[in-house]
């Protein structure tokens, strides 16, 4: 199992456990990715809200950049805490 597959209760143990790795690098590579999580979910409501359906189309390619920003940064925190 990958770092990003575990639950978020154990994935905080990990850090926690006193071993190097994953350290900080997988710990900014997570928090970035829920960042970009987050921009994608705000810019699928402002797309969806009839309210700004003059940017929706902007919306929706933001929301897919940062869906792309968060699979890479996914990937990262694996990739870090392979690293010793």
């Amino acid at each position: 199992m990958t770092l990003h597959e575990l639950e978020l209760g154990k994935l905080l143990e990990r850090f926690a456990d006193g071993n190097p790795t994953p350290g900080g690098g997988s710990a900014a590579a997570t928090a970035a990715a829920l960042a970009a999580s987050l921009v994608a979910m705000s810019a699928r409501v402002t797309a969806t809200n009839k309210k700004f359906a003059d940017i929706a189309e902007r919306m929706n390619r933001i929301a897919q950049d940062a869906d792309s920003l968060r699979e890479e940064l996914t990937n990262l925190i694996t990739t870090d805490s392979a690293v010793v």
